[in-house]
């Protein structure tokens, strides 16, 4: 049985598989193996995205142990309104 550390390319192929995704669909993450454990960080649009990050690797991936360090960031919203008194 070869172990994830025998593929060097996993990280790249799971960068890909998270990129063309259409439940991902981010170009911006940053995938880093270590031995069985697969850290991906980075910023999403929506907690949705976020999830996908998940999903994805447990279908293709399910070997590994998923860290989900990925962080969402809202586009577009309005800051809120400061008040003065």
């Amino acid at each position: 049985m070869t172990s994830p550390a025998d593929d060097p390319y996993l990280s790249e192929r799971i960068r890909t598989a998270l990129v063309h995704d259409a439940r991902v669909n981010e170009l911006g993450l940053q995938v880093t193996l270590i031995g069985s454990r697969v850290f991906v960080t980075g910023t999403v649009a929506s907690e949705e995205r976020r999830s996908g990050v998940t999903i994805v690797i447990a279908e293709l991936f399910p070997e590994l142990e998923l860290h989900n360090d990925v962080a969402v960031q809202q586009v577009g919203a309005a800051p809120p309104r400061e008040s003065f008194s």
